[in-house]
């Protein structure tokens, strides 16, 4: 079935390729659309510069665009009124509110001017149940995919201290550091699959879930401090840090 899907695919692909037209053709039906018609080509009507003063004068520099902008801002505002004063405490109002799995979904009306309310949702996390139950406001697919990203980015970090060097005639850094690398990178990946190994586990008190969610929680500061430990770690050998300066 996947097969079949796969072909069906790449036929209605090649289906839409031959079909396309040529950019020449594509570009003759909506040339005429980057331009003016012609009564109007030209004619920019007779509407004033902003940068001519009340009196008349010109803005001739950047000193005298400030006195410019306050004369129209105070006409600006003659026409539509001053800018109401920003809401210190605005009014928030929750029209109904439905708990679901870790959060709490609301639907509300912010106060956004004086007697103007706006409609929105607003999702509220459960903060200490979260921390301390396997409930999350996200699916198990979030952490698969971050898993799955995990290992593709500790395998690229591993081919690229050899091939980067290899192929720019640098050197990293130091070699201490491919160890450290080592470690953290799979401290990382191990913290973050083992903490989900370990769930079914730790379930069933309290504070294995909080152990479970702390884990899981590390691996992220870990990951970073990896990602930015193998910057430091190639910089040496990448060619644009190995330029001379002036290039």
């Amino acid at each position: 079935m996947k097969r079949g899907t796969l072909i069906l695919l790449v036929l209605t692909s090649m289906v839409l390729v031959a079909d396309a037209a040529p950019p020449e053709e594509a570009w003759s039906k909506i040339a005429p659309y980057f331009s003016p018609p012609a009564e109007f080509a030209g004619k920019l009507g007779e509407h004033r510069s902003p940068l001519k003063f009340e009196d008349g004068s010109v803005v001739r520099d950047a000193k005298d665009w400030p006195r410019r902008r306050a004369e129209i801002l105070a006409k600006w505002n003659a026409v539509m009124g001053p800018w109401p004063e920003l809401i210190e405490r605005p009014k928030v109002e929750v029209q109904s509110s439905e708990a679901r799995e870790g959060y709490t979904e609301q639907a509300v009306k912010v106060e956004v001017a004086p007697g103007q309310m706006l409609a929105g949702i607003l999702l509220v996390v459960d903060g200490v149940a979260l921390a301390l139950t396997l409930s999350t406001p996200v699916t198990l697919d979030a952490p698969r995919h971050s898993i799955a990203v995990g290992f593709i980015a500790l395998l690229l970090a591993g081919v690229s201290v050899r091939m980067i060097p290899g192929f720019s005639g640098g050197n990293i850094r130091s070699p201490r550091l491919v160890t450290a690398l080592l470690w953290l990178g799979n401290g990382a990946a191990l913290l973050r699959v083992g903490s989900l190994l370990a769930q079914p586990l730790l379930a069933s008190t309290n504070i294995g879930s909080a152990l479970d969610s702390a884990l899981f929680g590390l691996s992220g500061p870990l990951g970073l401090t990896f990602a930015l430990a193998l910057a430091i770690t190639l910089w040496p050998a990448l060619p644009l840090a190995r330029q001379p300066a002036g290039v």
